[in-house]
């Protein structure tokens, strides 16, 4: 009989063993069906709480939202309102009448600070382009009142617009993170925080920035609410949400970096 002949590792093997693979070759597996399985029930857990405490989240937001407020000339009041089946509640306030002048004030302003931004190179170009389209959605609000001597809409509907968008974006939030994720080796445990604490922050975010709108147009009038509700509404809830999880990934590429299974990368 002819004795077994122990075979030494392979040509590949060795050179492998001696320089190992650059990491420029290293990718993430696939992400696995029980992975998308357990996503998308945490996803569902965390969208149906949303769902059953909505009453309960819309009542603590009015009312630390009222308490957060400064009094004004006329008292802000705590209504309720249905939206969808949930009651919401939402803060009513009356807008002061601006005057013909201080309209022309507003207008006059806002083109100022629209030539400043056009003009001054100096200043950033972030900056500019942020100025600059605050200023243009202030000189058409003011224009508008002066042509047609009423913006179109009070405190109830601006509380009301304001709260309702808000409970779009806290449920949309989950479901979008959820779909940008999914393919990212988070652990259940980094994902349940990533949703839990941007859902968090946000609804905290909110209600301290529905107090200051309530406060800041029920003491100069109708005419920046355009601007608020554009620059300062959901679109600036995206930006927080989005440096929260960039910190996410920085977590994740550190830990990934120190990571070397075979569940985790796979070699091209």
């Amino acid at each position: 009989m002819k004795s077994a002949v122990t075979r030494g590792p392979s040509v590949r093997d060795r050179s492998t063993l001696l320089f190992p693979a650059h990491r420029s070759y290293r990718r993430l597996r696939r992400v696995t069906p029980r992975t998308i399985v357990q996503t998308l029930a945490l996803l569902l857990v965390l969208e149906g709480a949303l769902l059953f405490r909505a009453d309960w989240i819309s009542a603590l937001v009015g009312r630390a939202a009222l308490a957060l407020v400064p009094p004004l000339h006329t008292p802000v009041t705590l209504v309720s309102n249905s939206y969808f089946g949930v009651r919401v509640q939402v803060l009513s306030f009356v807008l002061p009448a601006s005057t013909y002048w201080v309209q022309l004030l507003w207008l006059a302003g806002g083109a100022l600070v629209l030539g400043a931004a056009v003009a001054v190179k100096k200043i950033p170009v972030p900056v500019r382009v942020f100025a600059g389209f605050a200023a243009v959605l202030v000189c058409v609000s003011a224009y508008y009142v002066l042509v047609f001597g009423h913006i179109g809409f009070d405190g109830y509907d601006v509380s009301r617009l304001y709260i309702r968008t808000a409970m779009v974006v806290w449920l949309l939030l989950p479901i979008l993170l959820t779909a940008s994720s999914v393919a990212l080796p988070f652990t259940m445990f980094e994902r349940a925080a990533l949703l839990v604490g941007c859902v968090g922050v946000d609804i905290a975010f909110s209600l301290v920035r529905y107090a200051f709108f309530v406060w800041f147009i029920g003491s100069v009038g109708p005419i920046p609410m355009p601007m608020l509700y554009l620059l300062l509404g959901p679109a600036l809830d995206f930006l927080y949400i989005i440096g929260i999880a960039s910190v996410a990934l920085v977590r994740l590429s550190y830990r990934l970096d120190h990571a070397e299974g075979p569940e985790t990368w796979t070699w091209t």
